[in-house]
């Protein structure tokens, strides 16, 4: 299951937070590690330039941050992604 939500974070940045409820990160490395062919994945290299990018575009400082989620006894369940991004450039 995925979900995202959007929010005015304040004035000037909104939040976007995705959910999902998959295996995890570290879950998802070890069944990667396990495979017989390995590709280097660039997904959050590209994600965090893209962000610096866009904090370079606007002025404003954009975020990132990704959280693994637990439940009480320590299993994983999943992942959550929180982006602050701003919407006006600053003068």
């Amino acid at each position: 299951q995925l979900t995202v939500n959007f929010s005015r974070h304040d004035d000037q940045t909104i939040q976007i937070v995705i959910e999902d409820n998959g295996v995890g990160r570290s879950k998802a490395e070890e069944m990667k590690s396990k495979q017989t062919l390995k590709n280097k994945s660039f997904g959050s290299q590209i994600s965090k330039d893209r962000i610096k990018y866009f904090s370079d575009l606007t002025g404003r400082l954009a975020k990132i941050d990704i959280i693994d989620k637990f439940t009480p006894d320590g299993r994983s369940e999943g992942t959550k992604v929180m982006l602050i991004l701003p919407t006006k450039k600053e003068v």
